[in-house]
């Protein structure tokens, strides 16, 4: 049995061997309704189920130990089924007497089809007469339900940071007006550089002509 103590090769008993109830997508009854088993904890013998309200009341999720578990079911309130009278959902669910041999657990459906007057039709129906086809996804589900909630939330925090930078034009003119002057101080810079190259260039051809007239003062005399 789960849980039960397993002895090791010497005789002295071993830590208890832990196993869940049923894999994922196992309808349970709990102290707390009936639900469906997500996931599985061994560390700690958690089960992560989750719980339907009756009657479209809504679900919710809950990490409950194995105390907290009854045993498992053939369907849980709120999940679609398939029977020999067509597919309907879950609404009420009356388990068997354990002080009444013989009794099976009954599942109140609502069927996907309606009557002659109107009304939808329902029926009632023993556990080993249905099976559970909405049990089978509800991980899955919920496995994505998660990665939209991290995804939104996600883009939530992205979208808060940019609401916080919400004058990031001012920022980015600021920027731009301090790169530009930057930018324009090196032009200046450059501009006196080549000034001075120029001015210089210049002072040194004059230099070279003037050299040259005191050559030719200097022959003049000498004539």
């Amino acid at each position: 049995q789960p849980g039960a103590p397993e002895e090791d090769s010497e005789g002295v008993p071993a830590q208890p061997v832990l196993r869940p109830l049923g894999p994922p997508g196992t309808p349970v009854l709990t102290y707390y309704g009936t639900g469906v088993i997500l996931s599985y904890r061994a560390e700690d013998d958690v089960h992560h189920v989750r719980l339907w309200a009756p009657r479209g009341g809504g679900s919710a999720a809950a990490f409950l130990t194995r105390s907290a578990i009854i045993r498992t079911i053939a369907a849980a309130v709120g999940f679609i089924v398939k029977t020999t009278m067509g597919r309907g959902r879950v609404t009420a669910f009356r388990p068997a007497s354990p002080d009444a041999a013989g009794t099976k657990d009954m599942f109140v459906i609502t069927l996907f089809w309606k009557m002659s007057g109107g009304q939808a039709a329902q029926a009632v129906v023993v556990g080993d007469k249905l099976e559970c086809i909405g049990a089978t996804i509800a991980p899955t589900m919920y496995r994505l339900e998660t990665q939209a909630t991290l995804f939104i939330r996600w883009g939530g925090e992205q979208l808060n940071s940019l609401v916080d930078t919400s004058n990031i034009s001012e920022k980015l003119q600021e920027g731009l007006k301090g790169t530009g002057q930057a930018l324009l101080s090196k032009l200046e810079d450059g501009m006196k550089t080549d000034t001075a190259e120029q001015l210089w260039n210049s002072f040194a051809e004059k230099r070279e002509q003037a050299q040259q007239v005191l050559e030719e003062l200097e022959d003049t005399e000498r004539a």
